[in-house]
């Protein structure tokens, strides 16, 4: 059975999500993580890009490497990585836990030098770039 051309499964788990989240996130602190796979994807693009003139600056916020949740490029409190779209899904209510996954990079006049790696093929939900 379908309401309005979605099925009543695909509708119960939405609503049954967001009753959830209704419920599990008042007052507490969000938190976010991202699959190992998407970070390695972006570790590949800063080393195969670290020619790129003015680094600093047409890369603003990338990192090699992750120390902590602040080192995440997207939905993070000290400013997403330049370039970067992610897209987050709630993977637990009762602590707010939320998964980032990038999904586009817009860095089209960045004066990237370098090539696209393989590992780019690795982003979760990639769609963009």
């Amino acid at each position: 059975m379908e309401v309005v051309g979605v099925p009543i499964s695909t509708l119960a788990f939405f609503i049954t999500s967001l009753l959830l989240w209704i419920s599990g996130t008042h007052g507490l602190k969000e938190t976010i993580g991202m699959p190992s796979n998407d970070l390695q994807a972006l570790q590949s693009l800063w080393k195969a890009w670290s020619a790129t003139p003015d680094l600093a600056v047409n890369l603003a916020g990338w990192h090699s490497s992750y120390n902590n949740d602040s080192d995440y490029p997207c939905y993070n409190p000290e400013g997403d990585w330049e370039g970067v779209n992610c897209i987050r899904f709630l993977v637990n209510a009762s602590v707010n836990y939320y998964e980032a996954y990038v999904i586009r990079l817009e860095l089209n006049n960045n004066s990237l030098v370098g090539t696209l790696p393989p590992d780019i093929g690795n982003f979760s939900y990639f769609v963009s770039l």
